[in-house]
């Protein structure tokens, strides 16, 4: 008989692997029971991980059309994250080019900067958005910058900083940020990955927020106009 059946593996460092686990059964004793078969074992995580992205990309889409509320819509993008990698300290920065700020509209975890806004200068998301691409850094090389000057001191008990940049047609709108205090193996180039493929997403997310958001205040502020105008054609 043949068999073939798909299941995870605890590997020797500790992590879990996806097998594809495919075999014949060669010989049978007189009771029936497997003696002796041949088989291969290949490793398909990459496969597992592509089809979970494919289903967390088509969750932050549809959450991007049917959310109006920016709150809110974040939080579903980093619970829908979660199934990729580790959004316990998770956060989107926006970014005003015009101030030179950054600003979080929704942050989660023990994050310092869950709320509240700061200047991009001299700050590790200030990297990123300076040049327009992604940035994992590791204890020794943040204590680095630090000690350079080229940051402050915000983020110096990190284990582990992974940012990537939201852009907007070439034009970087603010940041994603996810980070650990406590293990720095716990993101790598894989999940800085995985944090780039969807970030086009969150970037399209984001902006049709604003675009809704500014049409709102748009129309309440025609309408005030409109108000006032027809009460001076009253008097």
């Amino acid at each position: 008989a043949i068999y073939q059946s798909e299941h995870r593996l605890r590997h020797k460092n500790g992590s879990y692997v996806w097998i594809l686990d495919r075999g014949k059964i060669m010989t049978y004793d007189a009771e029936g029971k497997a003696l002796r078969f041949i088989g291969t074992h290949n490793d398909i995580s990459r496969q597992k991980q592509n089809e979970i992205r494919e289903k967390v990309l088509y969750r932050i889409s549809n959450a991007t059309l049917t959310n109006t509320d920016l709150k809110e819509l974040i939080e579903k993008i980093r619970n829908t994250l979660g199934r990729l990698i580790d959004t316990t300290n998770f956060y989107i920065a926006l970014y005003d080019s015009k101030t030179g700020r950054l600003s979080i509209p929704y942050g989660s975890g023990t994050d310092e900067d869950s709320t509240g806004s700061w200047p991009a200068a001299k700050s590790l998301s200030g990297l990123v958005i300076k040049s327009k691409s992604s940035l994992l850094l590791k204890r020794p090389q943040l204590l680095r910058y630090i000690k350079s000057g080229e940051i402050e001191k915000r983020d110096e008990d990190c284990q582990v900083w992974l940012g990537v940049p939201l852009l907007k047609k070439n034009k970087v709108i603010g940041t994603v940020v996810i980070k650990d205090y406590s293990k720095p193996d716990k993101f790598d180039d894989n999940s800085r990955e995985i944090l780039e493929f969807v970030s086009g997403q969150i970037s399209l997310a984001v902006q049709r927020q604003q675009d809704y958001e500014n049409l709102v205040k748009a129309k309440e502020k025609a309408d005030e106009s409109n108000r006032l105008k027809s009460a001076f054609l009253a008097n």
